[in-house]
């Protein structure tokens, strides 16, 4: 169902043959213009009539459309459906015909729409199009519809709850429910039933599911002939006034806001993309939540969620803004189907059943957390506000705490914004300190310090559930936010998902031993060659600092000024270490000459005080006030001399700061064996260019041009250029077999990735 669709805008004739997922305008890197992806468009295909139809019901599922739908087969309105973040089904039976026939679906992008997120301004780009997958589904005439099968008690003696209506006759029908256990498949439920369905009865096993052990359940629900399959986990999630609870244990909850936005296709990223950023989130950032702000996001990246053992906060479609009774209507059945559809996962452990950062609304939003807690009565509710002491209408309160200025305290007390309820950061930094990863290096740090500095914050300050940055990775805005390109560069990624330093903030939590090193300590990086602060980020107890193969430093985390983190910096602020012995001082004398040489530097002159102190400290060794600065010169910036060269080394890790700068690519690809299972599939490239140490060389320029062959082809354009030192690029496949992708630069040489794309069936995949 995801092939051979025609797709077109403005006239038929000029329709081109596309798979799905799709959007319907492909973007440019930046500098978006908002009229051109505001596009009524057409999608059409071609649906032969089977003998498998002949007496079921057949429908047609789409997993998400943006953002207005109109399906149509055989000339005849079906549905028209309302939001572009939800599925939705639409029957085909009795329109259907022998031969072929034609299903249509008109689909407009366009932001006058009344239906959220529109109405206000908004804070990210909703491209359009069928831009997730679709699906044909075969029923019998009886079936059942909106079933839901969730375990409770779990932490006494667990117990499953099944619930559905049954479409079609009033007549008795045989329900059996089976659990999968060690490739077994074992009978837990054999009853009659009619019409509505509630029924509980005992597992045949039920280990619990966390981060550290995702266990999942695979259920076969038969009615009669109709067999359909759900993936559950046994577990109890639960906010608390005094913070979030796991299966009766209390945990921190550190995380990242996600958008679903890609360069180029915004939206239309088929399964792997969307499984990537799971794992991005939990291995290469090591996070325990995710918020899918601000709308629901696709099963893909929830499964992967699932499998993890990631933890999710999902919400309801919007921005701000509440519009009209039939605005507030279509919110609601969002909800409503944002609910249903995704209540199966057990990585999702809150709803938000508020629009981001509105006002209070006690009607509309009593009706929400209603709807919410009548499709789904064992997760709590929340809704994320801007403001404090906002009314509670939901279980959890949700704040963007953006209350840190990079001096101030790193979070306002829990009391300063509701009361003794339930309560989580919802959002943090992100638009307060926006940060490019081409922006200078005391930019890129101070996103790093800020981050650290909040979630210091959280762990100091009691009745805090977690805390959530924002956000994972840059993304596209209208022209009312962001850096006058349509990007706001919010992320600790950037739009192709490479780091930024604020990443290793979150990575220096993984098990396996980190050493990053956050400054390039070259002096030309530094006004006044002020090499004050040089950030690293370790989860080693200690490392050291060697210049020119001399021990100089002995780092140790800076518990100081981060009392909370379990990963707190390292902060080297001493580059002199004991080369003052080379001029008489030593011990505190160095200490008293060091800081008056930072000093000078710093300010031009010295405080009165230390000036007392120094001066005839000074004028004992026979040196002058004026020679702080050849000081500082000669131990710190080198000027003059040869570049210094640091080794950092905590145990059997080393870093080098490299001059020698012979850049060479580091090349990262999410998988090199691409399986078409339903559609295409796609691969993420990451380019970086680094120095013989490893380093990123951001301000280095090189272009390259790429070239596709095989069974793969090239998403966005054939010449791209780093950009803070990296370049992501996007292949897709367009057939079986062999696929090639060559990266050539004038200044950096050729590179080929080989690629292999082969079919598979979804059962031999999930």
């Amino acid at each position: 169902m995801n092939n051979d669709w025609l797709f077109w805008i403005e006239s038929r004739t000029e329709a081109i043959k596309v798979r799905l997922p799709h959007t319907m305008v492909e973007l440019p890197l930046n500098h978006v213009s908002e009229a051109s992806y505001q596009v009524v468009g057409h999608y059409e295909k071609r649906l032969p009539y089977s003998e498998a139809f002949d007496g079921k019901r057949v429908f047609v599922r789409f997993e998400a459309i943006a953002h207005v739908a109109r399906v149509y087969l055989n000339d005849q309105l079906l549905v028209t459906h309302y939001g572009g973040y939800s599925a939705f089904e639409v029957e085909l039976t009795e329109q259907l015909r022998p031969g072929d026939n034609v299903l249509y679906v008109l689909v407009s992008a366009m932001e006058s729409e009344n239906l959220p997120p529109f109405g206000g301004v908004v804070d990210y780009l909703a491209p359009g199009g069928i831009y997730r997958e679709v699906g044909l589904i075969v029923r019998e005439r009886s079936y059942l519809k909106d079933f839901y099968l969730y375990p409770f008690a779990v932490l006494e003696q667990p117990r499953l709850h099944f619930s559905a209506t049954i479409e079609g006759d009033q007549a008795q029908h045989r329900l059996i429910i089976e659990q999968l256990v060690s490739d077994v498949w074992h009978p837990v439920c054999d009853r009659p039933v009619s019409d509505t369905i509630e029924e509980e009865f005992w597992p045949y096993e039920a280990k619990l599911w966390s981060p550290e052990d995702p266990v999942l359940y695979r259920f076969r629900i038969s009615l009669d002939e109709q067999v359909e399959e759900v993936r559950i986990g046994f577990r109890e999630a639960l906010f608390t006034p005094d913070g979030f609870y796991l299966n009766g244990q209390k945990r921190p909850l550190i995380g990242l806001n996600r958008h679903q936005s890609y360069p180029y296709i915004g939206y239309a990223a088929p399964r792997s993309l969307q499984r990537l950023d799971a794992k991005i989130l939990k291995e290469e950032l090591c996070l325990d939540v995710v918020r899918t702000s601000h709308y629901p996001q696709s099963r893909h990246f929830l499964e992967a969620c699932d499998e993890l053992g990631l933890f999710v906060i999902t919400e309801t479609p919007g921005w701000q803004h509440i519009g009209d009774r039939q605005w507030q209507a279509r919110s609601l059945q969002m909800t409503r189907e944002m609910v249903v559809e995704l209540r199966h996962h057990p990585s999702i452990i809150l709803w938000g059943t508020r629009i981001n950062e509105s006002a209070d609304h006690e009607a509309f939003y009593t009706q929400a957390h209603t709807a919410a807690k009548a499709a789904d009565p064992i997760r709590q509710t929340t809704g994320v506000r801007a403001h404090r002491h906002s009314q509670l209408l939901e279980e959890v309160y949700g704040y963007n705490d953006f209350s840190h200025s990079g001096v101030s305290p790193g979070l306002l007390d829990k009391s300063e914004v509701c009361g003794d309820v339930p309560y989580f950061i919802a959002e943090h930094s992100g638009h307060m300190f926006p940060v490019k990863s081409f922006d200078h290096e005391s930019l890129r740090l101070a996103q790093l310090k800020r981050h650290a500095r909040v979630i210091d914050a959280y762990y100091t300050k009691p009745g805090i559930s977690g805390v959530i940055g924002w956000c994972l990775a840059d993304y596209y805005t209208h022209q009312d936010f962001g850096s006058g390109d349509s990007i706001c560069y919010h992320g600790v990624l950037d739009a192709f998902r490479i780091k930024k330093p604020a990443a290793a903030l979150y990575a220096v939590r993984r098990d396996e031993p980190v050493l990053e090193v956050m400054g390039n300590l070259s002096i030309g990086e530094y006004p006044a060659i002020l090499m004050k602060e040089i950030v690293v980020m370790s989860n080693q107890p200690a490392v050291e600092v060697y210049k020119n193969d001399r021990l100089i430093a002995t780092l140790s985390p800076d518990r100081q000024r981060f009392s909370g983190l379990p990963c707190p910096p390292l902060i080297l602020d001493d580059l002199f270490g004991d080369q003052l012995a080379e001029v008489g001082y030593d011990g505190a004398e160095a200490e008293l000459i060091k800081q008056a040489a930072y000093q000078i530097v710093e300010q031009g002159g010295l405080e009165a005080t230390l000036a007392a102190e120094v001066v005839p400290l000074l004028e004992s060794r026979g040196h002058k006030l004026s020679d702080l600065g050849g000081f500082y010169t000669k131990y710190v910036g080198n000027w003059g001399d040869r570049a210094a060269e640091y080794v950092f080394r905590a145990g059997e890790l080393s870093v080098r700061s490299d001059r020698a700068h012979r850049p060479r690519l580091l090349i990262d690809v999410s998988h090199q064996e691409l399986i078409e299972y339903q559609t295409y599939d796609m691969a993420l490239v990451r380019i970086e260019a680094i120095d013989d140490s490893g380093s990123r060389l951001p301000y280095l320029q090189a272009s390259f041009l790429l070239e596709t062959s095989g069974a793969i082809e090239l998403v966005g354009p054939q010449m791209v250029s780093l950009a803070g030192g990296a370049i992501g690029i996007l292949v897709r496949s367009n057939g079986t077999g062999p696929g090639r992708l060559l990266i050539k630069s004038d200044r950096l040489g050729e590179t080929e990735l080989a690629f292999m794309v082969r079919t598979e069936n979804m059962a031999t995949i999930s």
